[in-house]
């Protein structure tokens, strides 16, 4: 659940050298990892991954006119056990202009994801964290369902909150991607990558906060390597809460890819917006949109995709 997956993997398209069918199967590994990143993005927003207890409407005493005589009232509140476990499910469906994530492609298409994933976060001491997660995903488009795809990813790391710096957190993380097509009987791609990373949230008021951060992925290895990158990203993201249960939520991701075995680099940007409705503490619905741009030094990947949709999400801490 935490921090961001890799976004827009590619192939290399030589049609003097590649087959029709060796360049149907490049294409729908190129496919299947950009959408895994467009989609996996708002649900980690969604899902609580940057937020801070100092924005929440239950922290402070309501506003009352002697608030400037006596100063803002910060109510006290019982300390929760902490919750080292996590669990949640996530279901969306949503539009996309280009589901072929490709330059001219009129591709529009319906798409439905779904998600179920755990997580255990033990303290292991001072401000040091382990972090190990598991997540399986499925995508099934209504029209073209040659682009369906399940993606399964386990994840194992350390987190470390620097308390001087305002919980600045720092964190590092091995991760193992695998996306199978949609009967589970044909892997599409698999790769091993470190992370590492920063991440700072910046409370501006009681209803208010900033997030950012930035990370470096390094793949280990996998297959096909014609997929295989590093990446470098930046977020950037605001946070605003109309009421005690409604939150907007508006980022921005760059990330740079240099890929390993071939000549290839890209540039993708993802911008992102959505309203989230807290219905209880574990129960959420949102409708989010999102654009994302990518430029490859391969014109055939040169695309903008716009998607539209929404989604409910199920979060249980124990």
């Amino acid at each position: 659940m935490l921090l961001f997956r890799r976004f827009c993997l590619g192939v290399i398209v030589c049609s003097c050298l590649a087959s029709p069918s060796l360049f149907a199967q490049q294409q729908q590994a190129s496919q299947a990892v950009q959408a895994q990143q467009q989609a996996g993005l708002p649900q980690q927003v969604q899902g609580g991954v940057i937020r801070s207890s100092m924005t929440s409407a239950e922290t402070f005493a309501p506003a009352s006119p002697a608030d400037s005589d006596i100063g803002e009232q910060v109510l006290l509140q019982p300390v929760e056990k902490y919750q080292p476990f996590s669990a949640w499910t996530n279901w969306s469906v949503f539009w996309t202009n280009n589901a072929q994530l490709l330059e001219n492609s009129n591709s529009a298409d319906t798409v439905l994801t779904g998600t179920v994933g755990g997580s255990y976060l033990p303290h292991l001491g001072n401000n040091l964290f382990a972090d190990f997660s598991a997540e399986q995903s499925l995508f099934r488009y209504a029209t073209d369902g040659s682009l369906d795809f399940n993606s399964l990813q386990l994840k194992a790391g350390l987190i470390y909150v620097i308390r001087q710096l305002d919980d600045l957190t720092l964190f590092t993380h091995y991760t193992y991607d695998l996306l199978t097509a949609r009967g589970l009987n044909r892997q599409i791609y698999a790769d091993q990558m470190l992370s590492v990373g920063a991440r700072k949230v910046f409370a501006i008021s009681r209803a208010q906060l900033f997030y950012t951060s930035i990370s470096a992925d390094f793949t280990l290895g996998g297959e096909p390597n014609y997929a295989l990158h590093n990446e470098f990203s930046w977020l950037a993201g605001y946070q605003l809460s109309l009421t005690r249960n409604v939150k907007l939520d508006l980022y921005y991701r760059a990330a740079a890819q240099d890929y390993r075995y071939v000549n290839r680099a890209d540039f993708n940007q993802l911008i992102g917006g959505g309203v989230t409705l807290e219905i209880t503490r574990w129960l959420s619905v949102q409708a989010v949109t999102t654009m994302a741009i990518n430029r490859s030094t391969d014109g055939t990947f040169n695309y903008f995709a716009a998607n539209l949709g929404g989604g409910i999400g199920l979060m249980v801490n124990f």
